[in-house]
Parts: structure tokens; C-alpha cells; sequence
């Protein structure tokens, strides 16, 4: 699996979109995991690495690129990092219960913290990422 060129976002109506860093491994890892669970082709994931990719046009946060993972579902709405994840698995049928089981509360709000401590540091726990295999050292 690999990210749609931005260029081709125009295809991709209907689809929610993944926008991460494509530029960290880990990262690239797991939305290619999320492709991977997606049989219905519901997903398409795009870098924001991405020469092509217009932040502007396609009504990313600003602010947030670069940050967090940023998540458009079909009707347009952009979703952060945990909310991005829990789109994510909304629209993978066989992974909605995982997407329920974040939403409840105690959970979201550790998932939050751990999410935001993690976006920061993701550059870190990267360094050690050769084909498709993350060692993570200490």
C-alpha cells in the first residue's frame, strides 16, 4: 500500500481520507495497516511530504499539519489524531467495535493524551525504522 499522490485527491469523492506524515515510518506503518484492514476501498491516505498536496484547498488545519494526523470524512468534516483514528475505523466494518471502544470515555481521554505525547516524540521512536519494521530504542 502506498499514499495517493496528492494531485489525484479529485478521485477520491465519497472516500475518507487519511492525511498523515509520510515522512515518518511509523506513521506510514500504521495507515498502511488501516489500508490493509480496508476491503471495501473506503480509505485513501495521502502524505503531507506531498509537494502536490494543497493544505489550503483541501481545509486542513493549518495549525495541526505536521502535528497531528488530520482525517476528512465523506461529508467534508476534519478529524484530529484520536478522531481521526476513530473515522478511520467507522468506516472499516469489521474494526467498528475498536472505533466504539475509543470513543468511550475513560478511554478516549487516555488515548488523547497518549496520542498528543506520541505525535511529539514520533520523530524519536523512528529513528531505528528500516523496511517496514520499527525497533523502538530506549
Amino acid at each position: 500500500m502506498e499514499a495517493l499522490n496528492a494531485s489525484l485527491i479529485d478521485d477520491t469523492a465519497g472516500k475518507v481520507r487519511i492525511y498523515f506524515d509520510g515522512a515518518c515510518p511509523i506513521c506510514t506503518k500504521q495507515v498502511n495497516r488501516a489500508l490493509s484492514w480496508d476491503k471495501d476501498d473506503r480509505l485513501v491516505a495521502i502524505s503531507t511530504a506531498d509537494p502536490d498536496l494543497d493544505a489550503v484547498a483541501e481545509n486542513l488545519d493549518l495549525d495541526a499539519l505536521g502535528v497531528a494526523m488530520q482525517v476528512k470524512d465523506p461529508e467534508g468534516n476534519i478529524h484530529l489524531g484520536v478522531d481521526g483514528f476513530r473515522v478511520i475505523l467507522a468506516a472499516i466494518p469489521s474494526k467498528r467495535w475498536m472505533g466504539f471502544a475509543l470513543g468511550l470515555p475513560v478511554v478516549y481521554q487516555c488515548a488523547k493524551v497518549f496520542y498528543r505525547w506520541f505525535a511529539k516524540n514520533r520523530n524519536r521512536f523512528a529513528a531505528r525504522c528500516e523496511d517496514g519494521t520499527c525497533n523502538v530504542e530506549p
